[in-house]
């Protein structure tokens, strides 16, 4: 599953880059300060029916959670972009782990444990982004 994510995006960069070459040598798609408007290029070019969607999804296998990790990633931009004090901490009992994620003086714990770290702190992230309307 993640292997065809991966080529998945493989691909869509790939066909992005050479839309953005072709564009440029046509040099039809230039904003007003002489730039690429890329924005605008990918929209037009992406029909509905090929547009892939980047936004988490989530599945359930072997009671595991494998999907990408963007919700710690939008997360951490977010304290980035507004300089916000966070703490990820987790708790270790024998192989599973619960995690807790600190933003001021909030805190958000994972509702079961997790066989992975990454599966933990991603599932507090998404309380998180759900609690702060991130995504």
């Amino acid at each position: 599953m993640i292997i065809k994510a991966l080529n998945t995006i493989k691909k869509i960069s790939k066909d992005y880059i050479q839309l953005l070459k072709q564009e440029f040598k046509n040099n039809n798609i230039e904003c007003e300060d002489g730039e690429i408007d890329s924005h605008k290029l990918y929209n037009e070019k992406n029909n509905e029916e090929n547009s892939t969607s980047f936004l988490p999804e989530q599945l359930e296998i072997n009671n595991q959670l494998t999907h990408s990790r963007t919700y710690v990633v939008f997360l951490n931009q977010f304290f980035q972009k507004f300089k916000i004090d966070y703490e990820y901490t987790f708790e270790n009992f024998r192989n599973l782990y619960l995690c807790r994620l600190r933003i001021d003086n909030k805190i958000f714990v994972t509702d079961s444990p997790f066989m992975r770290k990454v599966d933990a702190k991603e599932e507090v992230s998404k309380k998180a982004c759900d609690y702060l309307k991130i995504i």
